[in-house]
């Protein structure tokens, strides 16, 4: 799949999501896992997506999107290149568990995911007195590795993020994403 019909798809299926969850003012309010993370304060916190567009308390929507994609298009030399959707190089926890959401992988598994974050930052930040300060995504997985044995490649294998890029990559349509990522076999 191209990157530009991902980015429409999603555009056209989650037009109801705001790009900012400012003016939420309770986390039962986030329809996502992900954007919940995000409005509590879980992972990524800053760098990125939160510099991008003035837009303050970013949805995932927003993240993937507009920062994302207009960010990756931007790096490239050659746009041409910028053809096929690669979400592979994704580090935010909180982008991650919201693709896996939209791609409709079991709740038991999103949930596992996101308990899998706030339990780790949870003891470590609140436990053991922590300060996390603001943290990109490499710098969060970092400080997460260290401080607490969890790690960036755990949490994708977790989601099998990295079968999701590539069902993404080489389907043709949305309900081929859905059916696909449906059958991905998540009790090993």
């Amino acid at each position: 799949m191209k990157q530009k019909d991902f980015q429409t798809i999603i555009n056209k299926n989650f037009n109801n999501i705001p790009d900012s969850l400012i003016n939420f003012s309770d986390v039962n309010e986030c329809e996502f896992l992900a954007d919940k993370l995000s409005f509590m304060g879980y992972g990524q916190n800053a760098e990125g997506y939160f510099k991008h567009g003035n837009v303050p308390n970013p949805s995932q929507k927003f993240h993937l999107a507009e920062a994302y994609f207009e960010y990756k298009f931007s790096k490239m030399k050659d746009k041409e290149c910028f053809k096929d959707c690669e979400l592979g190089r994704i580090r935010c926890p909180q982008l991650m568990l919201w693709i896996a959401e939209i791609v409709q992988i079991p709740e038991s598994v999103l949930k596992d995911a996101y308990n899998y974050i706030v339990k780790a930052e949870d003891e470590l930040f609140h436990k053991k007195g922590i300060k996390k300060g603001l943290l990109g995504a490499d710098k969060y997985w970092d400080t997460m590795r260290q401080n607490s044995n969890i790690t960036l490649s755990e949490f994708k294998t977790k989601l099998k993020y990295t079968e999701i890029c590539k069902i993404i990559k080489s389907a043709n349509n949305w309900e081929e994403i859905i059916s696909n990522c449906q059958k991905l076999d998540f009790k090993n």
